[in-house]
């Protein structure tokens, strides 16, 4: 793109800014001790839009559809804009994407998503498109720049752009766009996150599968098999048996008629073990 050409674009973007009642200073706003934080989108510079939605310290909030400025000279649009965080955690999600910048070709997204854990950052980008081109994307490393051709002079857009913060957190910005010198930029899905208080999590070793065969062990419940001192209770049976000789002690005893009585028939009481 040539300068001239460069330099007018410039200007039709500053000129769309400002009619869409953007004011040229930019809004001052205070440092916020960083922490545990997350945010869908927000911009500075000619366009000033707040974060949102914002998550602090604990909690998760979203928003449905937004365009900004509103009406049709929208520069920025979204279908839902996800925010959440948590001790040693933070995430960000936009989805449904569309960046209009005057004169230059539209940049949408299916999904942006940036999240942090225990201060280690990673991006999500799905269907990334400017114009007519599609950005592939494959092991997306940080801090990726890009300046597609139809943006040259206009407009560099940042993926995965990762900061490591003065008190050791870390912040990751899945997109951001700087327009002009940085005279406008724009945050999409950032997170921000530090070790939660717990330290890392460890990782749980696998059980080692010999350890099972050591329930083999339970195998020596087969020394329940050797409780044949169960069959011991065969002796018991066999005692039983002996109560024979109390019959037969009856039969010392002669009927009437002389004959020894018939034996009464006992049932056996044999416990069966298994």
């Amino acid at each position: 793109m040539s300068k001239k050409k460069t330099t007018a674009v410039g200007a039709t973007v500053l000129s769309a800014l400002v009619a869409g009642g953007v004011a040229f200073t930019p809004v001052a706003t205070a440092q916020e001790p960083v922490q545990d934080s997350a945010f869908a989108l927000g911009a500075e510079g000619l366009l000033n839009v707040s974060k949102m939605p914002h998550v602090q310290g604990e909690g998760k909030d979203h928003v449905v559809y937004t365009e900004l400025p509103p009406g049709d000279q929208a520069i920025l649009s979204a279908g839902v804009f996800n925010a959440a965080a948590d001790d040693g955690f933070a995430s960000a999600s936009t989805a449904d994407v569309g960046i209009n910048l005057p004169a230059a070709p539209l940049i949408n997204a299916s999904l942006i998503k940036a999240e942090c854990l225990d201060g280690e950052a990673r991006t999500s980008l799905v269907d990334l498109q400017i114009g007519t081109e599609k950005i592939a994307i494959d092991q997306l490393k940080p801090n990726t720049k890009i300046v597609p051709e139809a943006l040259e002079g206009v407009a560099q857009l940042t993926l995965n752009e990762q900061v490591e913060n003065e008190d050791g957190s870390t912040t990751v910005t899945a997109i951001a766009v700087d327009l002009l010198g940085s005279a406008q930029t724009v945050d999409i899905s950032q997170a921000t996150c530090a070790m939660s208080d717990e330290g890392p999590t460890e990782p749980t070793e696998p059980t080692d599968p010999g350890d099972d065969g050591d329930d083999g062990d339970n195998g020596d419940d087969g020394d329940n098999g050797d409780d044949g001192n169960n069959g011991d209770d065969g002796n018991n049976g066999g005692d039983d048996g002996g109560d024979g000789d109390n019959g037969a002690d009856d039969g010392d005893e002669a009927g009437e008629d002389g004959k020894a009585p018939k034996p009464t028939p006992q049932p056996g009481n044999l416990e069966v073990t298994g």
